[in-house]
């Protein structure tokens, strides 16, 4: 039994007081404040040029994969607070089935399809990392390399900039957001000797974002520092914008956009499924960090540091593939709430069969 099963670790030792003392200082000077945007230009169509699939760039994408070059990051920090409690990560898509093993399952798939072995970061915070290691504990795959990275932490605030605590009188915490993962990868970017070039970066609640030669292909023919899957808006989706900026693609969330500029015409979502190599690991060090606003359980206004890893498109060259959100060739259908779940089973599990990276 690993030794971290027995007791949950406790949240300050991922916390670092220098850092969230720096940042509670600039936030109640409204240093962190956002300036609202306006005059965004939205990204079209017209203005991508990769789109999948993308069988021009297979080739090179399937021989880099081959040789080991690109590992895979899956994000399994989020609690799943809409399906009741716990780590999404430990979610069951279908009986014995959870999202992680999912996710595993295709990264085996890819694996032995390009006869290699693959480096795989399974990023989580401090109040997943138990049950994501229960789930890993009864998996086991010969072509893959697991390492399990824990988020540091920050304290939250109240608006006026006290200390939000909980219950009990502890302070309540939160992980810095998904913009601390180049910092991780800088800190492990080798596994059992594997080094890969590039880092796949995946939600675990977006099952179809599997590791795919076409995408790998494709941003190494870009020749940019990452790449970003984006797939067409909807009108109920707020923030993760790509916009088109002097020096190229940019995403901004919803925060930092006027609501009477947000986009009416056509524009693409950041699906938060990145492929990035060492400039843009690099850059991540540069990511700001924001204060964002969050509604707890109890309804109290929670302010949280982050770092928007959308963001790096504003401090290094930023690639865009457009793919499908619809129907059996889509690569976006993520689960947030339990209705999502009900709904995209049945098309999920069909999608991910068809594919021949998993037999269920």
């Amino acid at each position: 039994m690993d030794p971290r099963f027995e007791e949950e670790a406790p949240a300050t030792q991922y916390y670092d007081n220098a850092l969230f003392e720096r940042l509670r200082r600039d936030y109640r000077s409204n240093s962190l404040s956002t300036p609202l945007l306006t005059d965004i230009r939205y990204a079209t169509r017209a203005d991508i040029q990769s789109h999948w699939p993308d069988e021009a760039h297979r080739k090179i994408g399937s021989s880099t994969i081959s040789a080991g070059d690109v590992g895979a990051v899956i994000l399994c920090g989020g609690l799943a607070t809409r399906f009741g409690g716990g780590a999404k990560a430990a979610v069951e898509l279908l009986p014995g089935w959870t999202l992680l093993r999912v996710k595993l399952e295709a990264l085996a798939g890819v694996a032995a399809a390009h006869d290699t072995t693959l480096a795989v970061i399974v990023v989580v915070s401090p109040a997943t990392e138990l049950a994501v290691l229960k789930v890993l504990e009864s998996q086991s795959h010969a072509r893959l390399r697991i390492k399990v990275v824990t988020q540091s932490v920050l304290p939250r605030l109240l608006e006026d900039g006290h200390l939000l605590l909980q219950a009990d009188g502890t302070p309540s915490f939160s992980p810095p957001g998904h913009g601390e993962v180049p910092k991780l990868l800088a800190a492990h970017h080798s596994i059992d000797g594997i080094s890969p070039r590039l880092w796949q970066i995946s939600n675990i609640d977006n099952l179809l974002a599997t590791l795919d030669a076409d995408i790998v292909g494709a941003h190494i023919a870009s020749k940019m520092d990452a790449t970003v899957e984006v797939a067409p808006g909807t009108a109920t989706d707020v923030g993760g914008y790509l916009t088109y900026g002097p020096h190229g693609f940019e995403i901004l969330e919803g925060f930092q956009v006027d609501p009477s500029d947000r986009p009416t015409q056509e524009f693409f979502l950041n699906t938060n499924t990145f492929l990035i190599g060492s400039t843009a690991i690099s850059a991540g060090e540069r990511l700001p960090y924001y204060a964002v606003t969050k509604t707890t359980s109890d309804r109290r206004t929670a302010v949280q540091f982050e770092q928007l890893l959308g963001g790096i498109g504003s401090l290094i060259s930023l690639n865009a593939v457009a793919v499908p959100r619809d129907g059996n060739m889509s690569r976006f259908r993520p689960m947030k709430l339990i209705e999502d779940l009900h709904e995209s089973r049945s098309a999920v599990v069909a999608a991910l069969e068809a594919s021949g990276l998993i037999n269920w």
